[in-house]
C-alpha cells in the first residue's frame, strides 16, 4: 500500500525537515541527512531552515520499499534508544 501526502498539505506548500520527518516515521537527522545526499529536493530560508518539496517526498516514498522505509524506522528507533 502506497502512503500518500496529507490532504491539509497544498501540493506547493513547502515542508519543514520536522513535518518530513514525521510523515515518514523517521527523525529530523535522518530527514536532513537525506536532504544532504539529495535523496529530497530542499532549499534553506535566510534564516538557514530546511524547506522540502512536497513533490521529492512522494516521489521519494513512491521509489522506496515498504521493506527500506521499515528498515530506515527501526534503524532510527534504535538510535534513539
Amino acid at each position: 500500500m502506497q502512503k500518500s501526502l496529507s490532504t491539509s498539505i497544498a501540493p506547493t506548500e513547502p515542508l519543514s525537515t520536522r513535518q518530513v520527518a514525521h510523515m515518514l516515521g523517521v527523525t529530523v537527522r535522518t530527514v536532513q541527512l537525506m536532504v544532504d545526499r539529495g535523496d529530497l529536493q530542499a532549499w534553506k530560508t535566510p534564516g538557514g531552515h530546511r524547506r522540502i518539496s512536497p513533490d521529492s517526498v512522494q516521489a521519494w516514498m513512491s521509489s522506496t520499499s515498504p521493506r527500506a522505509l521499515a528498515q530506515r524506522r527501526a534503524h532510527d528507533a534504535q538510535k534513539r534508544g
